[in-house]
């Protein structure tokens, strides 16, 4: 266990230290300070800008996990990884457990940049949005929102593999669903009609993802979809070990 921990942490660490990954943070940073200073004359509150700097990272959140499993195959260590002293499943749950990590990461970022904002403009709001939200909440959230999203992305990369194109069409289009989500997702909180029109979209993981991240800012955790989230990473990540075991490497 001490072993597969450690390949964890190393999985995590590449992907974390990656060019492309810090560039992505670094992006999602700008965005939230070009959002801040263009509203800043509004009586904007923290949670839009919360919100809108979780939109962008849920582009990081699937790009970081799939780097997770497609790192092994760009860097052309794919056949050392999965036939050496590790077992496909065993390797597969080293990455499942980075995911974990990634969750955390994501989570210490967020709060950094909640923090930053509420700093830059102290006199009107300072510390205090900052301090009401739900922090321990927001790290659940983010964890098994990494968790969830990213065991999607070990299934599609375990299908389409090789095929970098596909993989980059895949976050494209599951960005788009989120980005429309999130006009869906207010439309039901303010309708209950509309609500009960989509309530089977809503059990979809999709509209679980942005409306878990959408109310994670103050409101109370809604532990159905949470449980919901994680069910729904367990059958992708079964089924993504079930391809993998099945594949020639």
């Amino acid at each position: 266990m001490t072993k597969l921990l450690k390949l964890s942490f190393l999985n995590t660490k590449n992907v974390v230290r990656s060019k492309q990954f810090i560039a992505f943070i670094i992006a999602a940073f700008a965005y939230s300070l070009a959002l801040f200073i263009a509203t800043r004359s509004t009586n904007t509150k923290l949670q839009l800008y919360f919100n809108e700097f979780g939109r962008f990272l849920y582009v990081v959140i699937l790009y970081a996990s799939v780097s997770i499993l497609r790192g092994d195959v760009i860097s052309n260590t794919t056949k050392t990884i999965f036939t050496g002293i590790f077992t496909r499943k065993e390797v597969m749950l080293s990455k499942l457990i980075s995911l974990i990590f990634l969750g955390i990461i994501f989570y210490l970022i967020v709060e950094v940049d909640a923090l930053l904002i509420g700093l830059l403009d102290y006199k009107r709001m300072g510390l205090q949005q900052f301090l009401e939200m739900q922090h321990g909440e927001i790290m659940l959230i983010y964890i098994v929102l990494t968790f969830s999203m990213g065991t999607l992305m070990f299934l599609i990369n375990s299908i389409i593999f090789k095929k970098g194109k596909s993989i980059l069409f895949s976050i494209l289009t599951l960005t788009a669903i989120n980005f429309n989500n999130a006009i869906i997702v207010t439309s039901a909180h303010r309708s209950p009609a509309f609500a009960e029109k989509i309530w089977i979209y809503a059990k979809t993981p999709f509209y679980i993802w942005t409306d878990l991240s959408l109310k994670s800012f103050t409101e109370v955790l809604n532990i159905e979809q949470l449980l919901m989230s994680i069910v729904y990473g367990l059958v992708f990540f079964g089924f993504a070990i079930f391809i993998i075991s099945k594949r020639e490497i």
